[in-house]
């Protein structure tokens, strides 16, 4: 009987090892999606205003069209 025990513990330890991985793998996965749309907004936004300001010290005109 307590051999039995055992062997469910240790079989309901693993599954809750292996869920907390899981959890830690999709923690990890999100953020590296925020980071990545973030630098991706970011990147975008400073290429618009980086080609006004070409265009204001320049004289020509650049348009980007929206994404979103």
């Amino acid at each position: 009987m307590f051999k039995k025990c055992d062997m469910a513990l240790l079989q309901l330890r693993s599954f809750a090892v292996g869920l907390w991985k899981e959890q830690v793998r999709l923690a990890l996965f999100e953020a590296f999606c925020i980071v990545l749309l973030t630098s991706n907004i970011i990147f975008y936004h400073m290429k618009r205003h980086f080609s006004l300001l070409t265009s204001l010290t320049t004289g020509r005109h650049t348009t980007y069209t929206s994404h979103i």
